[in-house]
Parts: structure tokens; sequence; C-alpha cells
């Protein structure tokens, strides 16, 4: 199941890359007096993989709001906007993410090779704890170049 839960991530992670606009590194807060909200759908329909997000489930609000900056002011609201949507059916969980930027020709995004370091790049990263144990966890990367980054964290 996690095998086809790589693929399927991978399969949306690379069609939405092409409409992304990646702005700095932007994460839920662990702890918050503002904490984050976040509603993960069931669908019924089918998702097209293709990068545009016009399915009636990417039309809803957002699933996850309150994100707050990492970098490169830890704790502030960010600079820009930034969308992330997770629904899930019986064979995947899909995640969606639209990050905008007032300008785009800033973005740095070099690395294009699998599995890159990509420190150094604008660029998303999801890690799923999927033990609860605030330890261990998928992680998954991408950049606006495409560069595919995946990996346990342990």
């Amino acid at each position: 199941m996690i095998k086809n839960l790589v693929a399927q991530f991978f399969r949306v992670t690379r069609t939405l890359v092409a409409i992304l606009l990646l702005n700095a590194f932007l994460v839920l807060p662990l702890e918050s007096a503002d904490e984050p909200t976040v509603e993960i759908r069931r669908i019924s329909g089918k998702i097209q993989i293709d990068g545009v997000l016009d399915e009636a489930e990417w039309q809803e609000s957002p699933s996850v709001v309150n994100l707050v900056q990492v970098e490169p002011h830890p704790g502030e609201s960010p600079t820009e906007s930034t969308k992330v949507w997770l629904a899930y059916d019986k064979a995947a969980i899909y995640i969606a993410v639209r990050c905008e930027d007032r300008n785009p020709k800033q973005i740095v995004a070099t690395e294009m090779k699998r599995d890159a370091y990509l420190e150094g790049n604008d660029n998303i990263e999801i890690l799923l704890d999927t033990y609860h144990d605030n330890r261990n966890a998928y992680y998954f990367s991408t950049n606006a170049a495409g560069a595919l980054v995946d990996g346990r964290v342990t």
C-alpha cells in the first residue's frame, strides 16, 4: 500500500510541479497558540493527474491553513500565498499544493536529478509520520524544475 501511495504522490507531484511557483519553505508549526487546521477529504470522483486543479475537490477551500515560515523568518506568516489540499480514496492519498510568487523569475530551481540535494533550491517538502511518533517518517520533496526526492526518516 505504501509503495502505491509513494507512486501516486510522485505522479501528483510530477504534474503539479509545472504549475507551482515555489516560495520559501513553509510548514505547519508543531506547537502554536493558533493550532493549524488540517482536513483530509474522502473523494468519490476521479482525480485526473494532469497538473490542472480543476476537479471539484480542488475548488473547495484548502485543507491546510495557518501555515508559518521556517525560513527565512521562523514562525512568521508566509509572504506569499500557499494552498494545500489533502484528499483520499480507497487507493491513494492525493496532495495538491499551489505555491505562488510575485517574482517568479527569482525562483531558484537548479536541480533536476533524482534524489538531488535541494537545500539551495526553492522547494516543497512533505513528511508523512505514519507511526505518529514524531521520530519516523516518509519524506518527499520537489522543486519547480521537477526534481524528485524521497526517503525515510528514522
